[in-house]
């Protein structure tokens, strides 16, 4: 499995709520696709986004994110460094 890595940006600002929400709506998507949320770091100014996911590869990711309707700027692959 990869370490994937989402980018989103907000316009208008999203809450907290809207982000839980998103990611109600999208678990199953999610799951189809095999893919687990590791960590999410939400902006203070509500218009940021970094979510970690371990998933198959960027591609399901970028399929799933699609499918589900979910906004992303950049996804790209990550190491964890020790």
């Amino acid at each position: 499995m990869a370490r994937v890595v989402v980018e989103r940006q907000f316009s208008p600002a999203l809450t907290m709520s809207d982000i839980a929400a998103m990611e109600r709506e999208s678990h199953w998507c999610m799951d189809t696709y095999r893919i687990k949320r590791l960590e999410s770091f939400f902006a203070n100014d509500g218009e940021h986004l970094i979510c970690v996911y371990e998933a198959p590869d960027v591609e399901s990711v970028r399929r799933a994110n699609e499918t589900a309707g979910l906004p992303y700027t950049r996804i790209w692959a990550a190491e964890e460094l020790p």
